[in-house]
């Protein structure tokens, strides 16, 4: 989120280049409030009491004041009191995917996540009729064809999500399976069959795994225990037996980082046949465990045009090095492919037959599917550097 930092200011320039009074708020001015000092007025927190103060500040004054006003929140609404977000100002038949939040919080404590601090370790929840609302009203909308839960962890709350689950599979068999989840939730979901025949029956197709490293040491460093709970490659088998490709986040950076661990990593991706990575240079974020601990180290490292503000315990230039051979590698055209067409055969095939229904089988995805197909066989079929590749995994299929 503090990536964005650089261009949220810029447009804040530029808005008052043209007299207009500015108003920021969000996760990054959250947990960096400071690192917003131009802007006309902070909203800090989530919505509650704070929104009402701004919202009636804004209805009240119209010109920029003398000095910035921030508005913090203190008392926080409950999810299962938050409105339907206004999904009829959107064409969604234009979007590539919509996002339902149902849970907020996480109950794990890992050294470089916010998300405890910002948010609770106690999971707040919207009820399911909440979520079901939600989703009618997305649908009237238009269909984006796929929703992500954009909950911290998914299943911070099993008992919770397991309530929920049911209701997502009557409203799906209902509409005719209109749309595919998707979700984030930590690896030890793979531990429990009741909820992955659950969210199978829901027809949830990718899960979001913060996997973040193979190497058990470095996990127990980095407190991520949750993920040592069984074999990480027994847990993506298993998560794939239920239909669910997994997508997993990797950090490069770790204290316990060697020379070898891009090639450990590598071997990882070969192994588990993940296709999709997010490989990322590790980052200190305020109000972590993280920061605390190397700021007391002094290894926090302000200079702009870094990649990261860690001091890593290796050379900096051999650890960018060893990122981008693991994202270049990664994402080689032969070496992606292979890892889709393990999914084509061992994952894809344990999802539910859907039926043909109304909401999947009718114009606008027909014409959606075939504009997607031209594009596909049009810029890599034919002028992509990897285009043999692309014809030779077609033929598999």
């Amino acid at each position: 989120m503090h990536i964005q930092r650089p261009r949220i200011n810029q447009i804040n320039e530029l808005a008052h280049k043209a007299g207009k009074l500015t108003v920021v708020g969000g996760p990054s001015v959250s947990g960096c409030p400071e690192y917003y000092p131009d802007f006309d007025v902070l909203h800090v927190g989530e919505l509650g009491d704070a929104m009402d103060q701004m919202i009636e500040y804004l209805d009240t004054f119209r010109d920029r004041p003398t000095q910035q006003i921030r508005f913090e929140t203190r008392d926080r609404l409950p999810l299962d009191q938050f409105p339907i977000p206004a999904y009829n100002l959107l064409n969604l038949n234009q979007y590539f995917i919509g996002s339902v939040q149902f849970s907020s919080g996480c109950p794990y404590r890992c050294e470089f996540c916010d998300i405890p601090e910002l948010y609770g370790q106690n999971p707040r929840l919207k009820t399911p009729q909440q979520v079901l609302a939600e989703l009618d009203t997305i649908m009237e909308s238009g269909n984006p064809g796929g929703i992500y839960f954009v909950d911290d962890n998914f299943v911070g709350n099993r008992r919770a999500v397991t309530e929920l689950l049911p209701h997502l599979v009557d409203w799906q068999k209902v509409n005719g399976y209109p749309v595919q989840f998707a979700c984030e939730a930590t690896l030890n979901l793979a531990q429990s069959p009741k909820l992955l025949e659950l969210m199978r029956e829901a027809y949830f197709g990718t899960v979001f795994c913060g996997i973040e490293t193979p190497d058990p040491d470095a996990l127990k460093f980095i407190s991520k225990d949750q993920n040592l709970s069984m074999p990480i490659l027994d847990a993506i088998k298993t998560l794939n037996r239920y239909g669910l490709e997994v997508v997993s986040g990797i950090i490069i950076g770790l204290d316990t980082d060697t020379p070898e661990t891009c090639d450990r990593i590598l071997d990882f991706i070969r192994l588990s046949n993940i296709p999709m990575l997010t490989i990322n240079l590790l980052y200190a974020l305020p109000k972590t465990p993280l920061w605390r601990r190397l700021e007391a180290e002094g290894r926090i490292n302000f200079d702009d045009g870094r990649e990261s503000n860690v001091e890593f315990l290796m050379p900096y230039e051999e650890v960018l090095e060893m990122w981008r051979r693991c994202i270049t590698t990664a994402y080689e055209p032969e070496f992606l492919y292979d890892r889709f067409a393990y999914q084509c055969q061992h994952t894809y095939p344990n999802r539910i037959k859907l039926p043909k229904s109304e909401a999947r089988v009718n114009k606008e995805n027909i014409r959606r599917g075939l504009t997607m197909m031209a594009n596909l066989f049009l810029r890599v079929g034919v002028f992509s550097s990897y285009r043999k590749t692309f014809w030779d995994m077609a033929n598999l299929l």
